[in-house]
């Protein structure tokens, strides 16, 4: 029986699963796939396709059960969890933990104290509340409703880091290592409605991450964002997504559905209907189509929604339409969906950007992926929404993500307040984050984030990586692409790197100020990286690590310190606040250099919280907190 090379590093040590010199490591686009079972045979391939977790706005025509919450938890070091079948509710977990989901294990004590490792081109050691590093397993038991008789129920994983294998009721299922996707795949067959069903995941952290600079701090382990079971039709609504038109004055609505039953059983006619609300609320238009889907399994179908009146969404004014899509069989709803969508134009004209048909100018700061509490970014739109809206409070309209890409949280947050985001592809030049030369494959993860993000208005720029090149022709393959993919965004090669003309829309101005005309103006810039001054980190911090990361420097530290250069602490605590007092000076001047260079086009404010150990160079301190 054939192996994959992704079965064959599964069962290396780590030691093994961390080394680049040899091949270890096969994983598939959009990211499950199937490996072998504790018997040896190879579980039934379940197609996985695309899905949404905690969507902000739900369809009341749609049946969703939640999962999150508690699950029973076990470390697996020694790897026999598997053979001794601890994915079935007969088998006890043994030293079960309660532990929650979304989270991961680190932030929750598992493994007690330690230091963080990774792997990731920029590591940063720091000391973390939980330090197990390994295989460990989650498992929980569920009752499903009475009344999804009849129904398709599917599983939906939010996220898993750094890999996950999946069981339901004892039987496999799939394997996620994907870049930044959320998948389902169809369970019908493995649960009952009215009965218990037990869903297990096996999780490790010891094995490569697509996901980028997620991984910097730690590369982390568990479910970090929700697991869901839906129930549909038959024949069900399987994506939709709305793109606004600027200059037409209208929306486009792309639905897919899907027939998992017989052929026949639809194909005498089928209603799609999408209703669009203004953004206060007020029911604006509302567009059918009848459709005949003869023996085809899934249809894709696009909706031409006029809009009026056109509240066009920017920064200034995130104004987001509703669009409720429903499905009808004889006039009744069978499924349901809902997107929210905003209209914006964003393009290059000669050497400026535009927004809207007006020239704009990129106020933009970076994210480095810090969260001392939680390690894993929260799957929390409240907890994004409040960071968003104090860095617009601060000027900033436009975030680049570091060789990683945010949860739809994150995202839906930034299409709510008003922020442009640039995520980017989990590559230094042509080197994979994950230090593994199997997982470079650049066009499979571009068409992973524009399938699963495209519904986000606030998505700005595509972005292959940091500071480096791909290579060519893969450089120009990849930038072709995104324009094929996706005309409606920008596309930028590496942020800092070898941008050329062929490969990106714009390219990075210097780091620190610069003399006005010295840059190219035939083609916009913006400033890379901009204005990076480090301060010492502050041990008057300490008691509010409280979660996943430990201080990284204690009072006790900063006083031992001191004590060797015979200095007080009034004295130590004095110059940290004189630092902080240059850097803003520096910055400030800095910004307002940028702007008297008739030819800027922008600036990412590097960062906008401390990255920390020791680079404390955020306009806020790691709790988004002004120092």
């Amino acid at each position: 029986m054939r192996r994959n090379a992704s079965d064959h590093h599964e069962s290396q040590s780590h030691d093994a699963a961390t080394r680049s010199s040899r091949p270890v490591c096969r994983i598939a686009a959009m990211a499950w796939l199937v490996c072998l079972g504790a018997s040896g045979v190879r579980a039934q391939e379940r197609e996985a396709t695309p899905a949404v977790v905690n969507p902000a706005v739900r369809s009341e025509h749609r049946q969703t059960l939640s999962l999150d919450g508690d699950w029973d938890f076990a470390i697996d070091p020694a790897q026999v969890g598997e053979k001794e079948k601890w994915f079935s509710a007969q088998t006890p977990l043994p030293g079960k933990l309660t532990l929650h989901v979304p989270g991961c294990w680190e932030a929750q004590g598992v493994g007690g104290p330690g230091n963080s490792s990774t792997v990731a081109p920029e590591r940063s050691i720091r000391p973390l509340r939980g330090s197990y590093v390994g295989t460990a397993w989650y498992r929980k038991e569920i009752t499903l409703p009475k009344d999804w008789a009849g129904k398709q129920i599917w599983l939906k994983v939010g996220g898993v880091h750094a890999q996950g294998w999946l069981w339901v009721n004892g039987t496999y299922v799939a394997h996620n290592a994907c870049y930044c996707g959320t998948y389902k795949c169809n369970i019908t067959d493995l649960v009952k409605p009215g009965e218990k069903a037990v869903v297990a995941v096996r999780v490790r952290n010891d094995v490569p991450s697509r996901k980028g600079l997620m991984s910097w701090i730690h590369r982390f382990g568990g479910l970090y964002r929700s697991v869901e079971l839906d129930a549909t039709p038959d024949l069900f609504i399987d994506d939709a997504y709305i793109v606004g038109d600027l200059d037409q004055k209208k929306a486009l609505a792309h639905v897919r559905l899907r027939n998992t039953g017989q052929p026949s059983a639809a194909s005498g006619g089928v209603e799609l209907q999408v209703v669009v609300a203004t953004p206060d609320g007020k029911p604006m238009v509302s567009k059918s189509r009848i459709v005949r889907l003869g023996d085809d399994r899934v249809v894709d179908m696009v909706l031409d929604v006029p809009l009026n009146p056109l509240r066009p969404w920017s920064p200034e004014e995130p104004n987001l339409y509703r669009a409720d899509v429903v499905l009808k069989i004889d006039r009744k709803p069978i499924d349901g969906w809902v997107e929210r969508f905003g209209v914006r134009k964003w393009e290059v004209r000669g050497g400026d950007f535009y927004l809207n048909n007006h020239k704009y100018f990129i106020r933009g700061f970076g994210d480095d992926y810090i969260y001392p509490l939680t390690l894993c970014s929260p799957a929390s739109r409240e907890t994004h929404r409040q960071h968003l809206q104090l860095a617009k409070s601060y000027g900033f309209a436009y975030v680049r993500h570091h060789t990683h890409c945010e949860v739809p949280e994150f995202f839906e947050a930034a299409d709510e307040v008003g922020i442009m985001v640039q995520p980017e592809l989990p590559y230094y030049g042509n080197k994979p984050s994950a230090d593994v030369p199997e997982l470079f494959k650049p066009k499979e993860d571009l068409e992973e984030l524009y399938t699963h993000y495209r519904r986000h208005v606030s998505l700005s720029t595509y972005c292959t990586g940091n500071e480096g090149h791909l290579g060519s022709p893969i450089d120009r393959e990849v930038y072709q692409l995104a324009r094929k993919l996706d005309p409606t965004r920008l596309a930028l090669h590496q942020d800092g790197g070898a941008n050329r003309r062929d490969n990106s829309d714009f390219y990075q101005g210097p780091t620190i100020p610069w003399e006005p005309g010295t840059q190219d103006a035939s083609w916009p810039f913006d400033a890379h990286e901009y204005l990076n001054l480090a301060t010492e980190e502050d041990p008057r911090l300490a008691a509010k690590y409280t979660g996943a990361i430990r201080p990284p420097v204690t009072p006790e530290d900063f006083r031992a310190k001191l004590a060797k250069a015979d200095l007080s602490w009034e004295w130590g605590v004095a110059t940290l606040d004189a630092g902080n007092r240059l850097q803003s000076v520096y910055q400030k001047r800095g910004l307002e250099q940028a702007r008297l260079d008739p030819a800027c086009d922008g600036y990412i404010y590097w960062t906008i919280v401390d990255v920390g150990s020791p680079a404390a160079q955020g306009l806020f301190n790691q709790f988004w907190e002004p120092k």
